[in-house]
């Protein structure tokens, strides 16, 4: 790709797909702490997407900490799951009423 004079596109933050072939390629983007302290600073809740395909949900802004490497989530139990911000593939807001 490099000095190809051809560059790949995003769709979402986790596939890029190259213009010239049309095919999805690996993972390529991962989430910053900055689409994070967004999502929190917003209001609204949200469910965080991991590589390995698990969801944590995110509905009140204290369930929640931004470290620089990862971030805390704690479930409706109080327990801490502690997520590398690498191994994140996305956000998805849900409805304010969303439970579960």
């Amino acid at each position: 790709m490099v000095g190809s004079g051809r560059s790949p596109f995003t769709f979402g933050l986790s596939f890029t797909c190259c213009v010239w072939t049309n095919q999805a390629c690996s993972v390529i983007e991962h989430m910053t702490r900055d689409q994070i302290q967004t999502a929190i600073k917003e209001g609204i809740p949200f469910e965080i997407k991991m590589a390995d395909g698990a969801k944590y949900r995110v509905r009140e802004r204290y369930q929640v900490a931004v470290g620089r490497t990862s971030v805390v989530v704690f479930d409706d139990k109080d327990l801490a799951h502690i997520l590398p911000l690498l191994t994140m593939t996305g956000i998805t807001y849900l409805k304010p009423d969303a439970k579960r």
